[in-house]
Order: C-alpha cells, then sequence, then structure tokens
C-alpha cells in the first residue's frame, strides 16, 4: 500500500507567528500574475491608442500570412515619379503607416512593402494623380525599365 504525504512548510514572520509559506507563495504567483497581465494590457492598450492598425499587424491571425504573401502580390502601387510633387499627404492618409516616399526615391515608384493593405488611401487622396495600382510580373523587369 502507498501512502502519499502532503508537506506543508512553516515559517515565522515578523510578527513571530508561524505562516503556513504554501498559501503564501500562491498568493505571491498570483499577485505577480495578475500584475503582469495588467502590464501587457497597458501596453496593448497604449499601441492601439499610438500606432495605425497594431493590433492588425500584431494580433490579427490574418495579419502574418497577409504580410507573408504580399511579398509575392503582383497588383502593387505604383508611383509616378513624374507626377509626384513630395508632399507627402500619401503617408500622412496611410492606414498602416508605409513610407511612400522612400519608395519614391528607392525603388523607382514601386511600393514593395508588406504592410500595405491596398486600401487605396493614398491613392484617393494624392492630388496629382500619382499613384495607381497595376499588375507587375516582374519586379526586378519593372525597376530596370524605368
Amino acid at each position: 500500500m502507498k501512502h502519499s504525504h502532503v508537506y506543508q512548510h512553516y515559517a515565522l514572520n515578523s510578527n513571530d507567528e508561524l505562516v503556513n509559506i504554501d498559501s503564501t507563495v500562491k498568493d505571491d504567483v498570483k499577485s505577480i500574475f495578475a500584475g503582469k497581465c495588467v502590464d501587457i494590457g497597458m501596453a496593448s492598450l497604449t499601441a492601439l491608442l499610438t500606432n495605425k492598425r497594431w493590433g492588425c499587424r500584431n494580433i490579427c491571425i490574418f495579419g502574418f500570412p497577409a504580410s507573408y504573401m504580399a511579398k509575392y502580390s503582383r497588383l502593387v502601387p505604383i508611383v509616378d515619379i513624374e507626377k509626384c510633387v513630395n508632399c507627402g499627404l500619401c503617408e500622412t492618409d496611410c492606414r498602416t503607416g508605409v513610407r511612400l516616399l522612400h519608395y519614391i526615391k528607392d525603388n523607382k515608384g514601386l511600393v514593395a512593402d508588406s504592410e500595405c493593405i491596398m486600401c487605396g488611401s493614398c491613392s484617393v487622396v494624392c492630388k496629382k494623380d500619382a499613384i495607381s495600382y497595376q499588375f507587375v510580373w516582374n519586379r526586378k523587369k519593372f525597376m530596370n525599365d524605368r
């Protein structure tokens, strides 16, 4: 016959009272866990209020696959370098914070950012109609031809 023993640990507190340490440890773990939950909740709330679409990029289960597949998308925003006056309205209005002016300078107008959700707000706000959505089958060839 097997006997099970339950050991309880006791110690003296600062008032020389005998205290069950096991329950104290459980209470400490609960308070640490609650504190971490509050910290994570406050950090998430701050991020939601300060960053555009933070939840879509970091919490949504579709965010990672969508950003991964965006690298292979053939429909991309194209900025006509000759029409663009670098006013920055497109960047200001972008829902995901894509730095379009960076792509105008370094990528010859081909916006190849995985954060772009193809919402079209940049092309709507552009006063010069410099942004359009086009099918680009070969990105390297497109950049070499420009």
